[in-house]
């Protein structure tokens, strides 16, 4: 879908979602618990194409891809149904001196229309898990998954169009600049996950119409370890961290600052295991060419391989900067990937 059909198409969208919500069609709790019980009903048949879009998109293990994405979000979405009555409840506060007499509540009501922008590294699992907050709290959402993993977008596409009516949820596709266009938007409220960089261009477009809006963000997610650990936990620990999904998680372990007492110690420990687990063949595979490069060249001259690369399918094996520096190109950027500093 290109530019200027995507801006058109979001505001189509927008105008039905808003008439659609104003009707005051997602408000009741049956009519929010009944989106979540389809919701879950088209999951749980296309568990293997979710598996399959995974493996398609990043190469996930399929005990990765379950525990990570689907099965994350049958459970949140399990939680949230079986206590969205009891949070639908108002609830009284004190009340200031100076407003007596008075009663006051508590009361949570919905935004309206919500824009989701949705990352690539856990592609059905932050597109859907915010996607059910937003349906649970009773708002209307518009969805972009990530242009960059394919064939989850083509099956969110396909899973949405099965459960909802696009007056209450609908998806829309394009790039970064497609994006950018619809952040002009009115929407009521905006949920991006994905880099600082991004973020920050939401976070601008959004204040210039005062649209509320959460930012989930990645950075320099720094490990440290003190010589009153268990540095061989430690260092398994930490590997697991780093490893999983190809270490293009947000909150996985960027670096590991260590005491100087045990830094020996801790290196030696992660060689070992990294010696002894096929690492490379049980990770994700990098998302694309230009990350893949961009990974390669931040490496340092004197990193420890563990592992071949096998560049045709973008699988970079994982490394150790056994002495990493400040100055370090791998230290001036989020890494997002299989190299771990010390």
């Amino acid at each position: 879908m290109d530019n200027g059909n995507s801006i058109n198409n979001v505001l189509s969208l927008l105008k039905k979602q808003k008439e659609f919500f104003t009707a005051g069609h997602t408000r009741s709790w049956h009519a929010r618990k009944h989106a979540l019980n389809r919701l879950e009903k088209v999951l749980v048949e296309r568990r293997d194409h979710v598996m399959e879009a995974l493996a398609e998109d990043l190469g996930k293990p399929a005990v990765e891809a379950y525990l990570a994405e689907y099965y994350f979000l049958l459970q949140e979405l399990r939680l949230i149904r079986k206590n969205l009555k009891k949070w639908l409840k108002s609830y009284r506060v004190g009340s200031p001196p100076y407003f007596q007499p008075c009663s006051s509540y508590v009361r949570r009501d919905p935004y309206g229309v919500v824009f989701i922008i949705a990352p690539w590294n856990y592609p059905i699992q932050l597109s859907l898990s915010p996607l059910i907050a937003a349906v649970a709290a009773g708002n209307t959402v518009i969805l972009k998954p990530s242009e960059m993993a394919t064939a989850s977008e083509r099956l969110l596409i396909e899973i949405i169009a099965a459960v909802f009516d696009p007056e209450h949820v609908a998806v829309v596709t394009g790039d970064a600049d497609a994006v950018s266009d619809m952040l002009e938007c009115d929407f009521d409220f905006v949920f991006f996950t994905g880099s600082t960089q991004v973020g920050k261009i939401v976070a601008q477009k959004s204040a210039k119409q005062l649209t509320p809006h959460i930012l989930e963000l990645g950075g320099k997610c720094p490990c440290i370890v003190d010589s009153s650990v268990d540095v061989r936990v430690a260092a398994k620990r930490i590997l697991a961290g780093k490893f999983f999904n190809g270490g293009q998680t947000c909150f996985a372990p960027d670096f590991v600052a260590v005491s100087a007492e045990v830094k020996d110690e801790l290196i030696s420990a992660m060689q070992e295991l990294l010696k002894v687990v096929p690492w490379n063949a049980e990770m994700a595979r990098i998302i694309n060419e230009r990350h893949f490069c961009r990974l390669e060249k931040m490496l340092p001259q004197d990193c420890l391989i563990f592992g071949e690369d096998d560049i045709e399918e973008l699988r970079l094996a994982p490394r150790l900067v056994p002495d990493a520096q400040w100055d370090d190109d791998c230290m001036k950027e989020e890494i997002f990937g299989p190299i771990l500093p010390v």
